[in-house]
């Protein structure tokens, strides 16, 4: 496949373009399994996929059913979204495909030119934003052709990159510098995203809100980045450095790209945060190592300049894995977390876990069920 100016190309033959899959024969939708999972108060579709690249899309509600997803070319998911009734993935081949939420069924595939995608975007007039798990580009590529449009190379700010999130016209992308092994003070940078050029670069350093005279510097920011409406902020996490740096939680004005205040990891190292709900909640996760890694999950309140105060005492979710990662449902009132039990033992098994912004919990979705150990899960949008 012809690749674009300043573009490797393309030379394993991943990903098939939309004409030819046009040109199969239909496909028959996967009929769908019946599940052991019953929950009146859930009525949700989720996509859900594990290392080894299995890949299903999952009903959930009084009856529940999977139907298993056959991808054009085998791969494991390394990054998706969900919008407009479907689910827009790149496996670690570099094939970004497309999964019908309804059908299960892979209605287009298409090679982007990278084996190493750390992330995607998908803009809302559907132009698709990539960023290199291998490098320092962030690209625009041709959501029918995969062939690249135009991309920035943050070589002389980042060493590598992190997760993207879309505020209006601009694009975020996390920066991240020096090594794991010794990782330096991080930035976010703002990219106008009809071209991708950089409009500033907001570097991850303030003081702590919660204890004066200390500050709070970004090293490795990580996991999702929350958009958050109400308070015209951005939330980002800064994961640290064990032993020797928490990390924390920024927030970014998304009026004037400044920081607004951050503070340090309170339960340990700093983990993802997830969704405002309506009645002014957050979620964030920690993380531990005692000994073995795990995930603390807390709610907290928001005041009115979208900070967070208040916490439940106890936390709603534990697991003994690093989850970094944790989606919300369309409605911001419940979020998942794949839990796939690597160390052989967790609480409550290995599966989707839930936490939901009412006072009842949904019971987990087990691997048992569901057939594999998710490592990947979306929320149909």
């Amino acid at each position: 496949m012809a690749a674009s100016v300043g573009c490797a190309a393309e030379t394993d033959g991943i990903g098939v373009s939309d004409d030819d899959v046009k040109a199969r024969p239909p496909v028959p939708a996967p009929s769908p399994e019946k599940i052991d999972y019953a929950e009146a108060a859930l009525n949700e579709t989720l996509l859900v996929s594990d290392e080894a690249g299995a890949v299903i899309v999952v009903r959930i509600g009084a009856s529940s059913d999977k139907r298993v997803v056959t991808l054009p070319k085998p791969g494991r998911l390394v990054a998706g979204r969900a919008t407009k009734g479907r689910f827009l993935v790149v496996t670690d081949g570099g094939a970004m495909v497309v999964i019908d939420a309804d059908t299960a069924l892979a209605t287009s595939s298409v090679s982007v030119g990278w084996k190493g995608v750390r992330d995607l975007e998908e803009l809302p007039d559907g132009r698709v934003i990539l960023a290199s798990g291998t490098g320092t580009k962030v690209r625009e590529v041709d959501p029918k052709t995969g062939k690249s449009i135009r991309e920035v190379d943050l070589a002389g700010r980042a060493t590598s990159l992190g997760s993207l999130a879309v505020v209006g016209d601009r694009v975020i992308v996390q920066l991240r510098r020096g090594t794991e092994e010794s990782p330096a003070q991080g930035a976010v940078a703002v990219l106008d995203s009809r071209t991708l050029a950089v409009s500033t670069v907001v570097e991850l350093t303030a003081k702590d809100d919660t204890e004066p005279g200390k500050s709070v510097n970004g090293k490795r920011p990580g996991g999702p980045m929350i958009v958050d409406p109400v308070a015209k902020q951005l939330l980002v996490g800064a994961l640290g450095e064990n032993a020797r740096d928490t990390g924390g939680l920024f927030r970014i004005s998304t009026e004037t790209w400044t920081v607004r205040g951050a503070e340090l990891a309170r339960r340990g190292f700093q983990g993802p945060s997830s969704f405002r709900t309506p009645d002014n909640r957050i979620f964030i996760s920690y993380h531990t190592r005692t000994p073995v890694a795990s995930t603390h999950v807390f709610s907290y309140r928001l005041d009115e300049a979208g900070r967070p105060t208040t916490t439940e005492q106890e936390a709603l979710l534990d697991a003994f894995e690093e989850v970094e990662a944790m989606p919300a449902n369309a409605s911001r009132t419940l979020f998942a977390l794949p839990i796939s039990c690597p160390v052989g033992f967790c609480i409550g098994g290995a599966g989707v876990a839930f936490v939901s912004a009412s006072k009842v919990q949904p019971p987990r979705l087990l691997a048992s069920s569901l057939g594999l150990r998710p490592s990947l899960v979306l929320f149909r949008q």
